[in-house]
């Protein structure tokens, strides 16, 4: 952050969109802190609390579904752009997120629940070792801010 924070003027506000489905409000909370040295950070939150609102968002099944479609239609209004030589990002970066992001499709996962029966209709890009993290960063960096913008930044908390 501190050398990202050289390179834009102070006036710059950061958004952080931290996923919290396996580590939790606390893991959230965590990584918020962590990232508290800037004075002009917030944290996207999904809590329903106005009061006492967590950093921190989940990415559920119809959450992926909702970031899919966003992200769909970011790339297909050309308002998404991947950039093959930047300071930012590799050659070799772009095109394995290209395959992430093809690979993401419905699976049939067990549930949580009812491991023995029930199977759940999922959204993943994790087949045989391969994950999926470059997608759905991606595909919550699409949702997500959208969100943000869209509610005025109201779901929000600073830490």
């Amino acid at each position: 952050m501190k050398e990202l924070r050289k390179l834009v003027p102070s006036s710059t506000l950061f958004v952080s969109i931290i996923e919290a489905n396996y580590g939790g409000w606390v893991q959230a909370s965590r990584v918020a802190h962590l990232l508290a040295d800037s004075v002009s950070i917030v944290h996207v939150s999904c809590d329903r609390k106005l009061e006492n609102r967590r950093p921190g968002v989940f990415t559920t099944s119809e959450i992926k579904e909702r970031m899919r479609h966003e992200l769909q239609r970011l790339l297909r209004e050309k308002r998404v752009v991947l950039l093959n030589e930047t300071a930012a990002n590799r050659p070799e970066d772009v095109t394995e997120l290209v395959k992430q992001l093809k690979r993401c499709e419905y699976i049939y996962k067990p549930s949580m629940t009812a491991a023995n029966v029930e199977r759940r209709r999922v959204i993943s890009g994790k087949f045989n070792g391969q994950n999926d993290d470059m997608a759905i960063a991606f595909m919550m960096l699409a949702y997500w801010s959208a969100h943000y913008i869209n509610t005025s930044g109201k779901c929000a908390v600073k830490v």
